[in-house]
């Protein structure tokens, strides 16, 4: 067995272990997910730690060194859930008794905010769609061209000659678009009663997509050793 065969058994023993103890966490200790560390260990473990065990094979042929990736990704993730888990236990237990002993938000509470944030969104989002095409949005190209999204980006921003469209652009990202979705996140949590069977709808839908997402994770993962990769030599 090479050491491309090691690190890839050791990919997966990682990613398969830590996706087993943040599941337990979660049907045991989920007052846990209250504290900022575990939400981006979780982050890491479904954005870098599942891309780098099933792409591995791209990734070792393209980075002169995957160790080093393997060791950043992997270890960090270990090690910080690690730690996580004799800091401050007692103090997310206690916030997590507040926030989930509160009154539920129902949808009566919630429609104005949520029909009102909706309608501003549409209202800025059509000005930002006057000044720049759908197909020339860094949105677009993140899902139809993911190589092209920085330089799509960079274009559509350019395209805002207007200040009135620009400061529409950055209100709605910045302020309208989170608070919606906030707003929105705390109906849905407070609603549903079976998260587990959320959670398995989650991974169907990700199963039933995944030779799609995989295709763009590839591309994305790899685009910068790529560039690095074929990068032309020029000979003095």
């Amino acid at each position: 067995m090479g050491q491309d065969d090691l690190l890839l058994t050791a990919n997966w023993l990682f990613t398969l272990g830590t996706a087993a103890w943040l599941s337990w966490l979660f049907i045991r200790q989920r007052y846990m997910f209250i504290k900022p560390s575990v939400l981006l260990i979780a982050f890491t473990h479904l954005f870098f730690q599942w891309p780098c065990t099933l792409l591995w094979a791209e990734i070792s042929q393209q980075l002169p060194n995957a160790t080093i990736l393997f060791l950043i990704v992997h270890l960090y993730t270990v090690v910080t859930l690690t730690l996580t888990m004799f800091i401050m236990r007692k103090e997310a237990r206690q916030t997590w008794q507040m926030v989930t002993t509160s009154p539920a938000i129902g949808w009566q509470e919630a429609r104005r905010a949520i029909i009102l944030l909706s309608a501003i969104a549409a209202l800025l989002l059509t000005i930002y769609f006057i000044y720049v095409p759908p197909r020339s949005t860094g949105l677009y190209a993140i899902l139809f061209d993911p190589a092209s999204a920085k330089m799509a980006r960079e274009h559509s921003l350019k395209l805002l000659t207007n200040p009135l469209p620009k400061y529409a652009y950055f209100l709605m990202l910045s302020a309208v678009i989170p608070l919606l979705a906030a707003q929105a996140s705390l109906v849905i949590a407070d609603n549903i009663r079976r998260p587990l069977l959320v959670m398995a709808i989650g991974v169907s839908s990700l199963l039933l997509h995944w030779d799609h997402l995989k295709a763009r994770l590839a591309s994305i993962l790899l685009q910068t050793p790529l560039n690095l990769t074929h990068k032309p030599i020029h000979r003095l």
